[in-house]
């Protein structure tokens, strides 16, 4: 063995542990992170993969996952309260599901807007 050997076992940079949210969620968050939801305090969603707020932050998580595992001194130690985070975010009794209770998915309408004037951002054009 020589010293360029232990790169061979090294995984690509752009290896993941994980394929894809989905199977990050599946095969490590929901059986690590676990919670007590029956109570009004906080709230899931089965189906939150059709909460797009939950896939945007569910998504940074795992990539923020994926970048932390391969810190061997303080990665993990340093991921779990962005985790934390996250998920108070998702499951707080205001959060994105707050709507859905007792195994059922409930959309929640987007937020109301208003388009502002074009010239505001430099974009040229009538108001």
């Amino acid at each position: 063995m020589n010293e360029y050997d232990i790169l061979d076992d090294a995984p690509a940079p752009d290896a993941t542990e994980f394929p894809n949210v989905a199977v990050f969620v599946e095969e490590f968050l929901a059986p690590t992170y676990r919670r007590d939801v029956t109570g009004s305090r906080a709230w899931r969603c089965p189906r939150w993969w059709s909460h797009a707020e939950a896939i945007s932050r569910l998504e940074a998580l795992w990539r923020a996952w994926e970048f932390a595992r391969l810190d061997p001194h303080t990665g993990m130690s340093n991921w779990w309260p962005a985790c934390d985070q996250t998920m108070n975010a998702l499951m707080s009794p205001g959060g994105t599901f707050r709507k859905c209770s007792g195994g059922t998915h409930t959309q929640m309408p987007a937020l109301a807007i208003e388009r502002p004037p074009a010239a505001l951002f430099g974009e040229q054009g009538d108001e």
